[in-house]
């Protein structure tokens, strides 16, 4: 499974910026840097690479730091800034588009979390996608068809059920079924049964719980989960945000049903992958 560091923001994007080619400034910098890896100094500061790089300018500076072969994939995806996963047993590195203009200090922190997932490393990206969250394309809500009435269970009645009797009605979100994806050949070794996206204050419910077999209760547990999102913000710790910290564990065993909604989930999870 690839490692991946997740935001949720989505502001608008900016005007893309036509890449430059490789200065000789690059260059140079490329053999403090590597000099610096090798001496597992690389938190020290690096001077600003004062151009844009292309992708193969990018992918070079990684790969010398990394001391590994991979290919580098650029990204305009709205939640996940970095990803690796293998494929044909070689490594494929996907970044966001940002990176492009990442000093090299910020790329020596890419190379370090690539290499070992360091924590400290994440930080600096963490900080680095927060500067630069404008270029992180925001997905318009203007023309999304909600569709919260399901063929057995409606979602806007249980959400506002769930809201009035443990947030007092204090939550506002829209909620809808996501799309349905096409059916799937293999079982899914996972699946997101809900989400909650702070921008848009919209709840998605994976529309394999929309189902006569599932019962109504571990919906509004999904619908609960989700909606508490809204009241318990994701806390830092080492450098990433955690969206399911103790207080967060704390409330979301105050649902009444919670130790039910957990055992049958155990119990039909295989009956939900292959959904």
């Amino acid at each position: 499974m690839g490692v991946q560091i997740a935001f949720d923001f989505g502001p608008p994007r900016a005007t893309p910026v036509a890449p430059l080619s490789l200065a000789p400034s690059l260059c140079e910098l490329q053999e403090q840097a590597s000099r610096m890896l090798l001496a597992r100094n690389l938190d020290s500061p690096l001077p600003a690479i004062e151009t844009r790089m292309t992708r193969a300018a990018l992918e070079a500076w990684l790969q010398r730091l990394c001391g590994v072969e991979f290919s580098l994939v650029l990204s305009d995806n709205e939640r996940t800034m970095i990803s690796t996963r293998r494929q044909a047993g070689r490594m494929v590195v996907r970044v966001h588009h940002m990176f492009l203009d990442a000093d090299a200090h910020t790329l020596a922190a890419l190379a370090r979390y690539l290499n070992k997932s360091d924590s400290s490393a994440s930080g600096v990206l963490f900080d680095f996608v927060k500067q630069h969250r404008d270029r992180i394309r925001k997905t318009s809500t203007r023309r999304m068809l909600l569709r919260s009435e399901g063929q057995h269970h409606g979602l806007q009645e249980i959400f506002e059920r769930v809201n009035r009797t443990y947030f007092g009605g204090q939550v506002q979100a829209r909620i809808t079924w996501a799309r349905q994806t096409r059916p799937q050949r293999r079982s899914r070794r996972s699946i997101k049964l809900g989400s909650y996206h702070s921008q848009q204050k919209l709840i998605r419910v994976h529309p394999v719980l929309d189902a006569g077999w599932v019962p109504e209760f571990f919906v509004a547990y999904i619908v609960y989960h989700e909606m508490l999102h809204q009241v318990v913000p994701p806390q830092s710790v080492a450098g990433r945000r955690d969206f399911h910290g103790p207080k967060f564990r704390v409330h979301e065993r105050r649902f009444a049903e919670y130790d039910a909604a957990i055992a049958w989930e155990r119990q039909h999870l295989d009956k939900l992958l292959r959904g």
